[in-house]
């Protein structure tokens, strides 16, 4: 499962639709995916849940402006890699 969020931060863990997906996918055996722009909580979450791969699209760097075209182009970056194997 892939699923993702703009910016990952204490909320999506508090009831967001990313936080069902985790859940049910983590319930059920299924490997999941979380896309995200930006992440402020990438060493918390990745300590609670060990079993998921958090994947920040932008580095500090491209956070400052943001261009659509970059993240855009960094999403299907991170997609395709997924699939190569």
């Amino acid at each position: 499962m892939i699923t993702g969020e703009g910016k990952f931060d204490g909320q999506t863990l508090e009831g967001k639709v990313v936080k069902g997906v985790i859940d049910r996918c983590i319930i059920q055996k299924k490997p999941v995916v979380v896309l995200c722009a930006i992440s402020e909580q990438a060493e918390d979450f990745t300590s609670t849940y060990p079993s998921v791969k958090l994947i920040e699209l932008l580095n500090a760097e491209e956070q400052k402006t943001i261009d659509p075209t970059v993240t855009k182009n960094k999403l299907i970056e991170a997609v395709s890699s997924l699939f190569k194997d």
